[in-house]
């Protein structure tokens, strides 16, 4: 079985992390996976990058010269611009919809395709160019999605705007008040290029999968849910004190390990995180406040909280050190209110170490015990203190007696899971 992954980066992202380690364990399965992309991170990454073909001294580049250099041209510019500026103060990126290749390209790499796997592809596939490898291959397409952005006119994250459940248009992002604004534009191309092509989706977390259900664009096509396969030999419950001591931590500390890419993103919940640690000082004696250690890692945050002692960790991009830090923590906060994942979640359970998180995301799909952390209710600062607090100092958590990884979050387990997938769709393909 031939499958043909795209994604924008081969490691860069933690989507792209998600994407490669699919690719990687499809291999392991047997199957004959290739993964193309825009951007290869690594010389050692096994994938193949596609170069951006320009078209020089056709008729096609002819007319566009003309074009840009014609007073619509100049419109067009001007407009596109102002999308572009009033983007630059949005926190989740639009997609621009662009080609980067012609189909003419790779079509060597798309010869004998079964199946076309699709993962974040912004700024690298078209809608007209999903269109046309499907047309080229007549491979099913198995899209995974790892944000909202292809139930959308543009945006990763809706903010709480239902748009997408209907035709987008007037976008809050945006600051748009057009009914026919860029985002309309770009989820009627999706209803053209897209609705009618033979899509499956697979969901990450019940929470996604709930986004699909509720699109406009989308909601008619199969979906599966398969949680996100992270790396076990890396993941992995560890010796705490050992972790602490390579990471020059305090042995005796109950510690907090909390983080995101962007700490300073809404979505991430920072702002109630926040809150609940001031409530957990209150409540905490002062004798008490001197054993907790907060512990930190992303962009965004120099300082937190002053009644506990901090550290920051910056951005970690070694995964064996992230690795170290969940195995070295009591708890793992996890305030996200808008998320996919996130997959820090799944990363810590495969650690061992219980999690806090709101009642949002892959949370629900994974804390499934008190072993493995304390849902929380959405928004509710107060319950997120009772949940840390009952872990740190109540609880028994993963980090205590014999702890066994969660198979749905196994690598092997989520390509068996994709395997079988294919064949289900294969089988419905080969009988229309």
């Amino acid at each position: 079985m031939k499958v043909i992954h795209f994604n924008t980066h081969s490691t860069a992202g933690g989507a792209a992390k998600v994407a490669y380690q699919l690719h990687l364990s499809l291999l392991k399965e047997g199957l004959d996976s290739i993964f193309l992309v825009k951007y290869k991170t690594k010389v050692s990454d096994l994938c193949i990058e596609i170069a951006p073909v320009k078209v020089k001294g056709s008729l096609i580049s002819t007319l566009k010269k003309i074009f840009q250099k014609s007073l619509f041209g100049l419109v067009y510019r001007k407009l596109f611009l102002n999308v572009r500026n009033e983007l630059e103060n949005v926190s989740t990126t639009f997609n621009s919809n662009t080609d980067y290749f012609t189909i003419a390209s790779i079509k060597e790499h798309l010869l004998g395709a079964d199946i076309i796997c699709l993962h974040w592809i912004d700024d690298f596939l078209s809608t007209k160019m999903v269109h046309a490898i499907q047309r080229n291959t007549d491979a099913p397409i198995v899209w995974t999605l790892m944000d909202v952005e292809p139930l959308t006119g543009g945006c990763h994250y809706t903010e709480g705007c239902d748009g997408f459940k209907k035709s987008c248009g007037n976008c809050p992002q945006l600051k748009s008040e057009k009914e026919n604004d860029f985002s309309r534009g770009l989820w009627n191309k999706k209803k053209l290029d897209l609705q009618k092509l033979d899509i499956t989706f697979v969901a990450g977390s019940s929470w996604i999968k709930d986004r699909i259900k509720e699109s406009s664009l989308f909601s008619h096509k199969p979906i599966e849910k398969i949680l996100v396969g992270v790396d076990k030999t890396i993941f992995k419950k560890g010796d705490k004190a050992i972790a602490r001591t390579v990471l020059d931590l305090p042995r005796e500390k109950k510690i907090i390990f909390f983080g995101a890419q962007s700490l300073n993103d809404k979505r991430k919940g920072m702002e109630f995180l926040a809150k609940a640690l001031a409530n957990l000082s209150k409540m905490t004696n002062h004798n008490k406040k001197s054993d907790i250690l907060l512990m930190v890692a992303g962009f965004g945050i120099n300082e937190w909280n002053n009644d506990f002692e901090f550290k920051n960790m910056g951005f970690i991009y070694d995964e064996r050190i992230l690795a170290l830090c969940y195995q070295s923590s009591d708890v793992f906060a996890c305030p996200s209110i808008d998320d996919a994942g996130p997959m820090m979640i799944n990363q810590a359970i495969m650690c061992g170490t219980p999690v806090v998180a709101f009642n949002s995301g892959v949370a629900p799909d994974l804390i499934t015990s008190e072993e493995r952390g304390y849902l929380v209710k959405m928004y509710d600062s107060e319950d997120f203190c009772t949940g840390l607090h009952k872990i740190l100092f109540n609880a028994k958590g993963l980090n205590e007696g014999k702890w066994i990884q969660p198979d749905e979050c196994k690598p092997e387990v989520q390509a068996k899971k994709y395997h079988m997938l294919f064949k289900t769709i294969l089988d419905s393909h080969e009988k229309r």
